[in-house]
């Protein structure tokens, strides 16, 4: 069996940081929702991830 391996600085940085994006994402929804429907927002919150995606793919040429 393998020995578990502590974390690293920046995976706890990395682990941080996307449980804070989760979080804000439900603040942000709540906070648009007056302004624009939940669809749209759902529609643009996709397009930029796949914008940021389609970037690191291009980047790292797989």
């Amino acid at each position: 069996m393998n020995a578990r391996k502590a974390i690293d600085g920046k995976a706890l940085i990395y682990m941080i940081g996307l449980c804070a994006i989760w979080g804000m994402q439900q603040t942000a929804v709540k906070l648009a929702a007056p302004a624009m429907p939940e669809i749209l927002q759902v529609a643009l919150r996709s397009g930029v991830a796949l914008v940021v995606i389609a970037g690191i793919a291009a980047v790292r040429r797989e």
